[in-house]
């Protein structure tokens, strides 16, 4: 079985972040990125499947400008055999259908039986391009995943997906199939330093990303801003009579009643 996960870097949460000039991209205070942490746990459930059937290959790949590649020396950090990088010249938001495009044609040829991204990631929270490569494959695909058995004989997968409330809900799909994962309270393994240095010696197969020859743009960002200030909740005091007068007299004020 061949496994690809897609990681994408993302600004450092703590290092904050503000919209640039023309607000069509971020400034981030002290060009500090991460590995989103959504993709930390595609890797990790990429790993444990490996880990539990012989023969299994993982291979990351990450798409954006040099700066990207980080992150997939992580990924081999923590123990996937191989890493893509397709290169964008431009520090720019690609659209979600655009990337998955992209790693449609980057999968051409690479013979995968599974696809792993993260459930979304936490600098555009758009969680569309693991759903529009399934359908650009044409795979079955499953969302919100925090756990995935393959069967020992690598044509089908038992998936555990989140749903509503947190229930817990599980699938079988035939593979091929494209997942996405979601956070655990199991935090993803951390990699030693001897890894993390053997790791960013390793080559990493750069691809062109114009050379993929995506298509047109169908989404466009048009500005970035701040969310705006809401004001503050209101909490009722005293008994409870006393609140539901009160909650009475607010709603007759704003002539909700």
């Amino acid at each position: 079985m061949r496994i690809l996960v897609c990681v994408k870097q993302v600004p450092d949460p703590e290092a904050g972040f503000e919209p640039a000039a023309g607000q069509a991209g971020l400034l981030v205070a002290g060009g500090r990125y991460v590995m989103n942490p959504y993709d930390a746990h595609a890797v990790e459930r990429a790993l444990e499947i490996k880990e539990a059937l012989p023969g299994v290959e993982v291979h990351a790949l990450t798409l954006g400008p040099e700066r990207c590649r980080a992150v997939v020396h992580r990924a081999l950090a923590m123990g996937a055999d191989r890493a893509f990088h397709v290169l964008c010249d431009e520090d720019a938001w690609i659209p979600p259908a655009q990337t998955a495009r992209a790693i449609a044609r980057a999968l051409e040829g690479g013979a995968y039986d599974l696809v792993i991204t993260g459930a979304l990631a936490t600098d555009d929270e758009a969680a569309c391009a693991g759903p529009y490569l399934a359908g650009l494959l044409g795979w079955e695909t499953a969302c919100f995943v925090v756990s995935a058995i393959p069967a020992a004989d690598g044509k089908s997968i038992t998936v555990r997906k989140e749903g509503e409330g947190g229930s817990l809900w599980e699938s079988l799909l035939r593979l091929p199939a494209v997942l996405t994962a979601q956070t655990t309270e199991h935090s993803p393994r951390w990699p030693s330093l001897s890894n993390m240095l053997r790791a960013n010696r390793a080559e990493v197969t750069v691809l062109d990303f114009e050379a993929l020859e995506t298509g047109p743009e169908t989404e466009e960002l048009e500005e970035l801003a701040e969310p705006e200030e809401r004001p503050s909740g209101l909490f009722l005091q005293g008994t409870t009579e006393e609140k539901a007068r009160e909650f009475c007299r607010i709603l007759r004020e704003r002539g909700l009643l």
